[in-house]
């Protein structure tokens, strides 16, 4: 017998991991397999196992759901039934995937796994399972070896399936399930698919599942009016380039996709029919967004449903900086390329929470959880997003203005709280620019806007008030700054920051007379009246700054000036620190990418 080489070999007393092999069922009786499986986390289980339940009801026809207390749920339908001798292989964990996904005709099931990750789920819940079908109800549950165990209790006598299902405070998902059957009913508006939806790997694909199935009852499936030459001959036997070619050319008429409708969900509609590519086929798709202002302080919620029925899978839709549209599913986020990202673009100050459906008789999936693969579709579902957006927001601002006509009566309305908080109850000034960043999101939000001209409030708005409610603004401190200005301590001087008003100020020189005694003059020059500057990137502080004290203590000039205009601020800074030993300079801006470089 050949020995192990010995590099193989471990030195003694080394760990060695024992190998194990797992059945692929096992996946589905632990917390973190059936997350995997089931594409969604632990605290959802009770949500997929109804979802499950509902969406192999809404196919079956005639479903409904119904809470019967706040553990148990029940969800029928009219559909063939289950015969009680199948029940074990049915709800089997261990069965080989079962699906009809594969014929693309858009049913809600994707892989097989639907039943399989119901008795997983609860398994693990410590729930159970009464079906009633075929007149008899028996419980079934999972055993410990992954075994499916039935046990008949009684009759029954109604048509169908019915089955209720009772785990822990499971009825919180029953709204969730209940769209699958709010919206059940065909996607595919026929009973047969389109050849052309095909192409030569998803035949292959069908063939080597078809084993045992003749050519005659696989081309049966189809809409098309193609005869294989031998139709007793084994599907999987058949050459899968004649079989496709001959499929398509005989292809009938391909059937339409069935749209859910506007009046399925709240909200401004839009919808669009397009085209996916799957490999080397074409599959018609159907493309429907509903989209709904929300409050400023609500939070938006986004809902994706796909194939009539609403999926584990989140869906995102952001509207990022500039307004520009983000979507994605899973890991992968999409968004216009250039220069579109910079048209087609949503309001940020009119947030929106959007419903999402995609209908289409096969949805790549990016895992075993039923991600549905979106990129396919995105540049679609990218136009649709923002046509519905765009019509929700136009409703906003239509009701806004209708409110609030002009930003004048949006100030009008606000004015009196925003001095009131801005000035402290009129103890401090309150700067004009100051009143306007209080009353900003008022006026974005009530005028459905993105921006406004700062002079509209500061220069118009505010002074018309005031002039137009004299008793109540009487005592009214309220401040106008120039572009930027230096405000001296000690002296109380105030100089504008300009260029050519630094350069004189730099150069001039102040007479002091009795500062030493009553025949004494001093002439000084700036470096002689402050030793520091404190910079703030903003005007409107003023007034709170001097009326502190902290210029004279600290001897700092104190100088502000109002966004990136800020040259006339750095020569002065240039030209003090040249003639100050240790001249220091403070700066207060905001925290964010504009503040910083004005610091910098």
């Amino acid at each position: 017998m050949q020995s192990e080489p010995k590099s193989k070999r471990p030195k003694s007393g080394d760990h060695v991991d024992l190998e194990l092999t797992q059945p692929e069922w096992s996946r589905f009786m632990t917390p973190e397999g059936l997350a995997e499986k089931a594409g969604t986390s632990r605290n959802d289980f009770g949500r997929m196992i109804l979802k499950e339940l509902a969406d192999n009801a809404a196919d079956a026809g005639g479903a409904s759901l119904t809470v019967v207390d706040e553990d148990t749920v029940r969800i029928a339908d009219s559909g063939p039934g289950i015969p009680q001798d199948d029940l074990a292989n049915v709800f089997s964990i261990k069965r080989p995937l079962v699906s009809t996904k594969h014929w693309r005709m858009g049913r809600r099931g994707a892989l097989g796994n639907g039943l399989r990750a119901v008795m997983g789920g609860l398994y693990i819940l410590g729930g159970r399972l009464l079906v009633s079908s075929h007149g008899a109800s028996s419980m079934v549950h999972v055993n410990d070896q992954g075994d499916t165990v039935v046990e008949r209790i009684g009759e029954f006598h109604g048509d169908g399936t019915t089955i209720t299902v009772t785990a822990p405070s499971l009825a919180v998902d029953a709204p969730f399930a209940a769209v699958a059957i709010d919206l059940a009913g065909c996607v595919v508006n026929g009973q047969r698919p389109c050849p052309n939806w095909f192409d030569l790997d998803a035949i292959r694909d069908l063939q080597r599942s078809a084993r045992g199935v003749t050519a005659e009852q696989f081309v049966e499936q189809f809409n098309s009016r193609f005869i294989p030459e031998d139709g007793s001959a084994a599907i999987s036997d058949m050459a899968s380039e004649e079989l496709l070619d001959g499929l398509q050319l005989g292809a009938k008429r391909s059937p339409t996709i069935n749209a859910l409708g506007k009046d399925a969900f709240a909200g401004s509609y839009a919808r669009r029919n397009c085209q996916i590519r799957v490999g080397d086929a074409q599959l018609p798709a159907n493309i429907e967004v509903w989209a709904t202002s929300v409050l400023q302080d609500e939070q938006c919620t986004n809902t994706l449903v796909v194939n009539r029925t609403q999926a584990l899978a989140e869906i995102v839709v952001e509207v990022a900086a500039k307004g520009r549209i983000v979507v994605g599913c899973g890991s992968n986020g999409y968004r216009f390329p250039a220069p579109d990202r910079d048209r087609k673009t949503l309001k940020p100050s009119v947030p929106l929470s959007f419903v999402v459906s995609i209908c289409c008789p096969f949805i790549p999936i990016l895992s075993s959880g039923k991600a549905p693969d979106i990129g396919p579709l995105s540049l679609d579902l990218l136009e649709t997003v923002v046509k519905a957006g765009r019509a929700a927001q136009r409703e906003v601002a239509s009701v806004r203005r209708g409110m609030y006509p002009t930003i004048k009566e949006v100030v009008f309305a606000s004015l009196p709280d925003a001095y009131e908080r801005v000035s402290e109850g009129g103890r401090y000034h309150a700067n004009a620019r100051q009143l306007m960043y209080e009353m900003r999101p008022d006026i974005l939000r009530l005028c459905g806007r993105d921006s406004f001209s700062d002079a509209t409030v500061t220069q118009v708005a505010i002074p018309e008030f005031c002039e137009a409610n004299p008793e109540l603004t009487s005592g009214w401190k309220i401040a106008y700054d120039a572009r930027g200005a230096l405000y001296e301590p000690h002296t109380g001087r105030s100089v504008a920051l300009g260029t050519v008003a630094v350069g004189d100020y730099t150069e001039q020189r102040l007479i002091f007379e009795g500062v030493v005694d009553s025949s004494t003059t001093v002439h000084a020059l700036p470096e002689d009246r402050f030793a520091g500057l404190l910079f703030i990137e903003k005007e409107g502080f003023t007034e709170l700054v001097t009326a502190s004290g902290l210029l004279e203590r600290f001897d700092l000039a104190l100088a502000s000036t109002k966004g990136m205009s800020v040259i006339a601020a750095r020569a002065l800074i240039d030209e003090m620190a040249g003639r100050v030993p240790d001249f220091q300079v403070f700066v207060a801006a905001d925290f964010d990418i504009t503040g910083q470089s004005i610091r910098r």
